[in-house]
This record gives C-alpha cells, sequence and structure tokens, in this order.
C-alpha cells in the first residue's frame, strides 16, 4: 500500500478510535507511532482529524509543552472527539 493509502487508512482509523470516546493528541500520537507512521505522516492525520471535527483545535495547541508529553499521564490534557 502506497503513503497516501496508508495515510486513508490511519486517518479512517483514528476517526473510529476518537468517535468511540473522547481522546488526547498524545493518545492519537502513540497509536499511530505503533502502527509504524512517520512523524509528519501523524501529523497529517492529527489536521485532517481537526478540519473533520475529531479533535478541538485550540485545546490540542493547549497540549503541547516545551518538554512534550510525558508518559505517566502529566501534561496529557484530554481534547474532546465530537
Amino acid at each position: 500500500m502506497g503513503n497516501a493509502g496508508m495515510l486513508q487508512k490511519w486517518a479512517i482509523e483514528m476517526e473510529r478510535f476518537c468517535a468511540y470516546q473522547e481522546r488526547s493528541e498524545y493518545e492519537v500520537r502513540v497509536k499511530l507511532a505503533k502502527r509504524g507512521a512517520s512523524d509528519a505522516d501523524i501529523n497529517t492525520v492529527l489536521s485532517k482529524l481537526i478540519e473533520q471535527n475529531f479533535l478541538q483545535a485550540q485545546e490540542r495547541n493547549q497540549s503541547k509543552t516545551p518538554e512534550g508529553p510525558s508518559l505517566d499521564g502529566k501534561n496529557n490534557p484530554r481534547i474532546s472527539c465530537t
């Protein structure tokens, strides 16, 4: 499957993931990284999720910290999926 095909597949998977319950950007990033997505691909999918209102952009921007998200759950605010 080509890169465009993988992006489409990941976008659909993450739409379902977010539709199931409220998710954070961190959760989406981790799930995509486990599937082998590059940082650029992850950012593309996140942008599509925001455009399609699966993630809220203003909260997404607030979730970025200089240190980045931590694995212990701190600095991991929730992003509403609609």
